[in-house]
């Protein structure tokens, strides 16, 4: 039986034990994300992360095949949960193959995604046994959110860390059948002013993630927040970020200014539907006007969802007046 965590418990313990894990992720080389050995398997910390990313989806589409009406196949069709060890190596070899960026791209979005989706749940969904007829007897939908997300970073980060205090006390022996670099006796020392390799997380990815938390604290609502982050921004962003503001203030009254990842944002009953994400935050050629999967831009089987900003003339204010009305409508 899992801890029936409530709506506010749960999201304090998702951020705490994510930026725990953040932190330790923040600490590795690109090359060493790649490195075989963390678990007994031979997984790479990518390969534990695709494997988080894995099971949130799995959560996400449960959740959304309960809602169609439909029992949804656990954990996958063709698997029952006797068949884990099974189903977890064929994730491994499914994503086993995927490059570092695209793997930490899905780690973000999935674990946003898993945080939208509880902040639009009442704490009665959440805790309620038999709220939903697929999370069975005796878990409840908090109990299946918290485990693909508070506990798999717990599980991720004591791996992690376990693996890398392993390395340091020149113990750790490869777990996979190949030899990573050779024997330690044939290492050389690290030249004197060599340039260090980029991190797996850049900064400015660790800061957005650390305000997120913030923000989910309740530190990131209210339109004076906005327009103070606003202010901070370098031009020509302020400007073009100014302009937005009235044009979806006046486009869409109904949409509350908000921060999301310390990014303006517009949204209703708790769910972000716009932001603006200025050049700078992530050292972009360009800003981003962007809009979620809650802004109704549908048109047909595929439409833009981010738009790309250089400047604004009446005619791109136009457009996106249009948009932001379409998004609400």
């Amino acid at each position: 039986m899992g801890k029936r965590l409530r709506k506010r418990d749960l999201l304090e313990e998702i951020g705490r034990e994510r930026a725990a894990l953040d932190e330790t992720l923040r600490l590795l080389t690109p090359r060493q994300m790649t490195q075989p050995g963390v678990t007994r398997g031979g997984w790479s910390v990518k390969d534990v992360l695709a494997h988080l990313v894995a099971w949130q989806r799995l959560n996400l589409g449960w959740y959304a095949a309960g809602l169609r009406g439909e029992e949804p196949a656990m954990p996958a069709p063709g698997y029952t949960l006797r068949d884990l060890p099974r189903f977890n190596q064929m994730l491994y070899r499914k994503h086993h193959r995927r490059s570092l960026r695209a793997i930490t791209a899905d780690y973000i979005a999935c674990h946003r995604r898993m945080v939208d989706l509880i902040e639009e749940l009442s704490d009665s969904d959440l805790v309620t046994l038999g709220r939903f007829n697929w999370t069975g007897p005796s878990w409840t939908l908090s109990d299946y959110l918290r485990a693909g997300t508070a506990a798999h970073y717990r599980w991720a980060r004591t791996r992690i860390r376990r693996w890398r205090r392993a390395q340091a006390e020149g113990s750790a022996a490869p777990q996979s059948s190949t030899p990573i670099g050779g024997t330690m006796a044939k290492k050389k020392p690290a030249k004197m002013g060599a340039q260090k390799k980029p991190r797996g997380f850049t900064a400015e990815e660790r800061a957005a993630m650390k305000e997120r938390v913030q923000e989910l604290k309740g530190a990131g609502d209210g339109e004076a927040v906005v327009l103070a982050k606003i202010a901070a921004m370098t031009e020509p962003d302020r400007a073009m970020a100014k302009r937005l503001h009235a044009i979806i203030r006046a486009s869409a009254p109904a949409l509350s200014p908000r921060l999301w990842y310390g990014m303006p944002a517009y949204g209703r009953d708790d769910k972000v539907v716009c932001f603006f994400q200025d050049a700078r935050k992530f050292k972009t050629r360009y800003a981003t006007l962007g809009f979620s999967d809650k802004a109704n831009l549908d048109d047909g089987a595929m439409w833009p969802t981010a738009f790309a900003l250089k400047e604004l003339t009446a005619a791109e204010e136009a457009r996106i007046g249009a948009l932001v009305r379409k998004a609400v409508s």
